[in-house]
């Protein structure tokens, strides 16, 4: 986050990627230096969506090749079949063009140069290779790591992380067989991608139409997990977007795979035609000074509490219809130790997945041991700064009236912490009852803040002690909608 003295102008805009007319395929016959195909997995950071998805709750995925069952070489297999046979029925049914399948499937070890493939009569210097996954258009086949980057991913995010990046690579065969129009960003490719393996995963959850001979089932839980990775094939915060080698901060690449999931190829299909909005924030001198990070006493006691404060003055009256009653208290409790909230108790076991408002007494409660230092030095001020959102989002809720279960609850609130990134994304804040030079908040979102959000989400979805049966796909796709949503009421709306 960064914090100001005063209000000033941030670089933060909705950058609406778009294809360009066409005019032939780009990149189909050569692979440039350092990445074959110009399809890879990503690079590492630092080193809208519509509709329901698809209902798995009561749902086993019994014995038919759950991924949560199969060993490393299995995972590939039924991967690749399931990933064969759902493009042999979606091409044509989408695109009207008979899918061919690959011509060849490469795994390789960076160490042994014999099995290191070329592209097109090239080939990179064998660094290239290292913990990398990629297509070949010229050659018309997939490759990858495996001596390093699937079995750590296999170790690190889950036997279906594998299968997903298979996926997004055959994303991209898929693409080339399409013909891809000249001067297309690389990013509106590889989101593409992301969401082609989104629509592929939806068919390969427990109790859908699954393809393949031996179905591959998705457990949502395995997706949750899996999706993870996107947080490590990320591009650095405050890449350009842009740039030849983009691939998209997490924040948009779980979007576009999420579209996917929820729209199918149809919905995939239209980010050549109509373009895809990415949330675009520009790195500052400052950011490199700080890591985009304030001091975590900072942000606890002069900075965020003060601004959404402020945020619900303004904004409850147009979006809930009430007026804002300014909470009484911000307390943090011992590690591991219960709270109070009037007659109730509020356990450690919540505590550490959550910040929470008491409404018993209007106060703010969090456990700055058990959740908040650990998702601050793990991830980033924003990570911690989007549970303190979500604690007021339910406040308002309540205080709007609003009656519904507590997963719908907690989505909503979710879907109202994206719309507050969204004012300090955009630095609009206006209310002729409070001036700016009234607001004491001062805050905006650094390069790389919407991914900290995001991977806060991911890293406390502990299924042994969640409180609720709500997934971190969902409540990323929640705030995403409150993010990019042009009127906020919609996350209330029935």
């Amino acid at each position: 986050m960064r914090a100001f003295h005063r209000l000033l102008g941030i670089v933060a805009a909705v950058c609406v990627l778009a294809a360009l007319a066409p005019a032939g395929v780009a990149g189909a016959d050569e692979a440039p230096p350092g990445d074959p195909g110009g399809a890879g997995t990503g690079g590492t950071a630092a080193e809208d969506a519509d509709g329901d998805a698809p209902d798995t709750a009561d749902q086993d995925p019994g014995d038919a090749g759950s991924a949560s069952d199969l060993p490393y070489d299995e995972i590939i297999e039924r991967g690749v079949v399931s990933v064969e046979a759902f493009w042999a029925q979606a091409m044509p049914a989408v695109y009207g063009v008979e899918y061919q399948p690959l011509a060849a499937l490469v795994p390789w070890d960076p160490e042994d140069v014999s099995t290191l493939p070329d592209c097109g009569g090239s080939q990179p210097p064998p660094s290239s290779y290292v913990d990398n996954a990629f297509y070949c258009p010229a050659d018309d086949y997939i490759g990858w790591d495996d001596t390093g980057l699937f079995p750590r991913l296999y170790e690190d995010f889950g036997d279906a992380t594998i299968a997903l990046v298979l996926a997004h690579e055959w994303g991209h065969a898929i693409q080339f067989r399409l013909g891809i129009p000249a001067g297309t960003p690389t990013i509106l490719l590889e989101l593409q991608a992301d969401c082609f393996a989104g629509a592929w995963s939806a068919t390969a959850m427990p109790g859908d139409a699954a393809t393949g001979d031996e179905p591959l089932l998705l457990p949502q839980s395995d997706v949750d997990e899996a999706i993870g990775g996107y947080v490590l094939f990320r591009d650095p915060p405050g890449s350009d977007p842009l740039g030849p080698n983009a691939h998209g901060s997490a924040f948009d690449r779980i979007g576009a795979f999420r579209d996917g999931f929820v729209g199918g190829v149809e919905r995939c299909a239209t980010f050549m035609t109509d373009g895809y909005a990415i949330a675009a924030v520009e790195l500052i001198e400052a950011d490199l000074e700080t890591g985009g990070n304030v001091a975590l006493d900072e942000l606890f006691d002069e900075l965020v509490p003060p601004d959404l404060e402020d945020y619900w003055t303004i904004n409850a009256p147009d979006l809930l219809g009430v007026e804002w009653d300014p909470t009484d208290g911000f307390r943090a409790v011992e590690s591991g130790t219960p709270a109070t909230c009037g007659d109730e108790v509020i356990e450690p076991a919540r505590l550490a997945l959550d910040v929470v408002w008491c409404a018993a007494d209007d106060t703010i409660v969090w456990d700055r041991g058990e959740l908040v230092e650990p998702l601050y030095e793990a991830i980033g001020d924003f990570a911690v700064a989007s549970f303190l959102g979500n604690a007021w989002a339910h406040k308002a809720l309540v205080l709007a009236g609003v009656d519904a279960d507590p997963i719908e609850m907690e989505l909503r609130s979710d879907c109202l912490t994206g719309a507050w990134a969204s004012d300090l994304w955009r630095r609009e804040r206006t209310s002729p009852e409070l001036p700016p030079e009234e607001w004491t908040g001062y805050i905006g979102l650094s390069a790389g803040d919407l991914d900290e959000g995001v991977a806060g989400l991911l890293a406390v979805q502990d299924p042994e002690v969640a409180r609720l049966d709500v997934t971190a796909f969902a409540r990323v796709d929640a705030f995403r909608i409150g993010f990019f949503s042009p009127d906020p009421s919609e996350c209330v709306a029935d």
